[in-house]
């Protein structure tokens, strides 16, 4: 026979499973799953070096063996169900919250929530494994400046690696945050300090050497390091969105302002605030409920530590996030951007809004146990009863993730075609170089719906392949000077040129193929006059894909 207790101990799993098909379940289904930034073929995983650091080489061994034992198609199902079990597991187990039902309200808030809707649309996944480390990271980081217990900066650190293997921007984040609350516990702690910063530097000196596999060829060549290119156009181009009733610091603080919610990307699926009468009652009742577990927090001795850490960190996401849009905080963010190298690197500054969602899912579950202990006085069922209604609170708040994120994102297949066109492409020489048009870095795919995503012609068809690395963004294009892909920009954005000229050009830059998207032609605002070359040499064609050699000169 089961016991109540084994009984007890598996309800969460169950009620997690069940939350997660929910959210997933459409996107499980065989085929691919397209994001702005995430792309999936048949062939391997996406280039997780492109912007110069090797801090994602464990993530990208890992799902390389995914990719290698099962299909493609199957491996991302893996990396999808694995992220979104952890969002939903990590805060449950790691959030000090006693309250069993609080601390499932803490798992759905931390799973459903307009933060995560964002990022996973925007095919961000290596952003959303960051957020789920949080829990873990700031609960062990917190246990060891109140006890000093060495086994907590140990796991401190080790939760800090795993962190930094997802994305250098949230290893900034989580270090910055880790000296500052260091700071303020070795002025509280000063009678002890030998005893406290003896581990403190040694799990430091050995975070940094096994962190010595990319902070070793940062050191060494620099020069890649995407963030030598970050200028201060891009901290315009991918500010932070201001809603036409919030403005910008109240929208950060509902959770919203992603840079591209003001994109035409946007465009495609349904947002929350798009019913805002509906959707504004549900954020001041999460905001109430706030208010009451902060409240709560900081009289009670056991949560006041833990409280004051999250709330600081979290006013101090606040004022991040809102970059150098218009706010009561863009000067001294301009500051940072324009004074701080690394701070460049935040040019999506929303990334910072992961610590105010953490915030909710705790102060909003020590709200939920206050409420549930003052309705005990009314009968024993109240507190199940209002807690069950709690929870309906975050999942109204972004009720679109929900029945597989309201069908907005369904699996996919290549088309035939670029599969018998790569099949001409592998018996080319190694040294062939092929240029794929349209020439943009991001395309709206009739295979996925129109929807935009990156490009995945160079995943697809292999390193043979070269396209755009131009953003298009605002004055940002992201090409980096005299880079090939900038001279073939320059080339094929030329509608004036004559086809020979470009034909001569390319042919001088190596480029003697061309692999053509033919449903998007039409679409496109560049003509491609290369494409009518008299001399132009059919080697494959199709409805959605053609395959052209160059003359030879």
């Amino acid at each position: 026979m089961v016991s109540d207790t084994h009984h007890h101990n598996r309800l969460p799993l169950l009620i997690f499973g069940a939350a997660i098909l929910l959210i997933l379940w459409q996107i499980l289904l065989p085929g691919y799953i397209f994001g702005l930034d995430q792309i999936v073929t048949p062939f391997g995983v996406p280039d997780f070096f492109n912007d110069g650091f090797y801090n994602r080489l464990p993530q990208y061994l890992i799902q390389s063996l995914l990719y290698f034992i099962l299909p493609g198609w199957l491996a991302q199902k893996v990396v999808i169900v694995s992220l979104f079990a952890g969002l939903a597991y990590l805060p449950y187990r790691f959030l000090p919250i006693k309250n069993n039902r609080a601390r499932l309200w803490v798992a759905v808030f931390f799973l459903v929530n307009p933060f995560v809707y964002t990022r996973f649309l925007a095919g961000q996944l290596s952003v959303l494994f960051s957020y789920a480390c949080l829990p873990p990271f700031i609960y062990y980081l917190v246990r060891f400046w109140r006890g000093g217990q060495q086994k907590d900066i140990w796991l401190t650190f080790l939760w800090l690696l795993i962190l930094g293997s997802f994305s250098i921007h949230f290893l900034i984040m989580a270090i910055l945050i880790l000296l500052g609350v260091s700071l303020v516990s070795i002025i509280q702690h000063r009678h002890k300090l030998k005893t406290i910063l003896k581990p403190c530097l040694l799990a430091g000196i050995i975070f940094l050497l096994i962190s010595s596999y990319w902070i070793a060829p940062y050191l060494l060549d620099s020069s890649k390091n995407q963030i030598n290119n970050i200028s201060v156009e891009h901290s315009t181009a991918f500010q932070t969105t201001a809603d036409p009733h919030l403005g910008t610091t109240l929208n950060v603080l509902a959770l919203n302002g992603f840079w591209a919610e003001d994109d035409p990307w946007a465009d495609y699926f349904i947002w929350p605030k798009d019913h805002f009468w509906f959707w504004l009652p549900i954020w001041l009742l999460l905001l109430a409920l706030m208010a009451v577990g902060v409240r709560q927090a900081l009289i009670e001795p056991t949560h006041r530590a833990y409280a004051l850490t999250i709330l600081i960190v979290a006013t101090g996401a606040l004022i991040f996030s809102c970059g150098v849009a218009e706010s009561p905080f863009r000067s001294l963010n301009q500051w940072l951007f324009e004074h701080f190298g690394f701070w460049r690197g935040f040019r999506d500054t929303t990334k910072w809004s992961a610590f105010i969602t953490l915030a909710y899912a705790y102060f909003g579950a020590v709200g939920v146990t206050q409420i549930s202990n003052y309705v005990k006085k009314f009968g024993r069922d109240w507190p199940t009863h209002t807690t069950t209604a709690l929870l309906i609170l975050p999942l109204a708040f972004t009720y679109p993730m929900l029945g597989g994120f309201s069908r907005q994102i369904q699996p996919v297949w290549y088309p035939n075609g670029w599969f018998e066109a790569k099949k001409i492409i592998d018996t080319l020489p190694d040294d062939a170089k092929i240029i794929a048009l349209p020439w943009h870095q991001y395309l709206s795919l009739p295979f996925n719906r129109y929807q935009i995503s990156a490009n995945p012609t160079r995943l697809f068809f292999g390193d043979r392949i070269i396209q755009s690395e131009n953003m298009e963004l605002a004055d940002v294009t992201g090409l980096q000077p005299g880079s090939l892909a900038e001279k073939i920009d320059w080339l094929l954005t030329q509608n004036s040129l004559p086809p020979e000229t470009i034909s001569r050009e390319l042919q001088l830059l190596g480029i003697n193929y061309a692999i053509v998207l033919n449903e998007l032609l039409p679409y496109d605002q560049l003509q491609y006059p290369l494409l009518i070359t008299p001399d132009l040499i059919p080697l494959y064609s199709s409805p959605e894909i053609s395959l052209y050699g160059f003359p030879v000169p």
